[in-house]
Parts: structure tokens; sequence; C-alpha cells
């Protein structure tokens, strides 16, 4: 289904409100639901470049699309618990991520939502668990750690640290490899 902006907001926190959760009126998720969209709902209209939200309505613009992409693929789940997790984490962080020098659970928790949604559009029967997510891909199990890059000189350091993250879940033998 094709949304506007203010719609995908809409839904987004329609859906949260259906696994029993409440979006704090602080968090980035509501500020920047207020940044596009009135009190009632509506749009706010074209946000223009010199409007203080502008910084705010662009990351929205992703993180709203991601979101709506996330419910849109587990719409037919039943709730589940790890799906309630994962949201509760995604509504931490700062509402820019440049304001999250060090740690950001909330968007890393968003960037494993997102790869679950991608893996679980093409049937490949997703798991929000350890390493971060597991799927099947021709009836073979696979790990994913889900890392996300805030820094280019940190390429490797996520890449080891991911492979160290999939390294412990094989070596706690939660996952079969062959």
């Amino acid at each position: 289904m094709t949304r506007s902006l203010s719609e995908a907001a809409n839904y987004v926190l329609d859906q949260f409100a259906c696994f029993g959760l409440e979006v704090p009126e602080g968090s980035r998720i509501r500020r920047m639901y207020s940044a596009i969209c009135n009190d009632d709902g509506s749009s706010r209209g074209l946000i223009a470049e010199n409007d203080p939200n502008f910084d705010i309505a662009r990351e929205a613009l992703r993180d709203f699309s991601q979101l709506e992409f996330f419910f849109d693929q587990i719409r037919n789940d039943t709730r589940k618990p790890e799906h309630v997790s994962i949201l509760k984490r995604i509504v931490s962080d700062s509402v820019l991520p440049q304001d999250d020098e060090q740690n950001s659970p909330g968007r890393d928790a968003q960037a494993e939502a997102f790869v679950f949604s991608v893996c679980k559009n093409t049937d490949m029967a997703p798991i929000l668990e350890e390493p971060d997510v597991t799927c099947q891909v021709k009836g073979k199990r696979f790990g994913v750690a889900v890392k996300r890059i805030k820094n280019l000189s940190r390429l490797t350091t996520r890449l080891s640290e991911g492979a160290d993250q999939i390294h412990r879940t094989v070596g706690l033998g939660s996952l079969a490899w062959k």
C-alpha cells in the first residue's frame, strides 16, 4: 500500500498501539511525528529547508518508511514477544543520529527490524534472535549480525564485531552450520 509520509507516520504510531506500546512524548519517534504532522494527524505540508524541523523531517522520511515496511511485514503474524521487545528498543535515541556519538540502541534495533523485514519479504522465515536475525535459505539456517556503520574508519572494527557475534552464537550451539 502506498501511503503519504503523514499517513505512514500515523500508521506507525497506530501499530505501536496495536502492540500495546505507547510512544513516549519526548521520544525520537514522537518528535519526528510532530515535525511532519499537525496535532490532528494531518500533514504539515511542505517543510522548507529553513524550517527548524527540516532535519528532523528528513530523518522521519527514512525512519517512518522503514518502520512502515516492518509493520507491513509482520501484520499477519501473531503478536510475538520478540516484536514487542524490538519495538520497545526502537523508540530510544536522540531525534538526530549525529547527536548520539557513541551508542544508538534505538537505531540499531531499527536496523535489525529492517533486515528482518527484507528477509520476511523474501520468504526467508526470519526470527529476531541472536546473532540479530536468523533466516532460512534453501532449508539451511543462517545468522545475520546487523551492524550500522556510523564512521567509515570503524568499518573493519564493526565487521569484526559482527563476525565475533556470529561466532559466539555458533559457539553456544544455537545455530546449525554446515
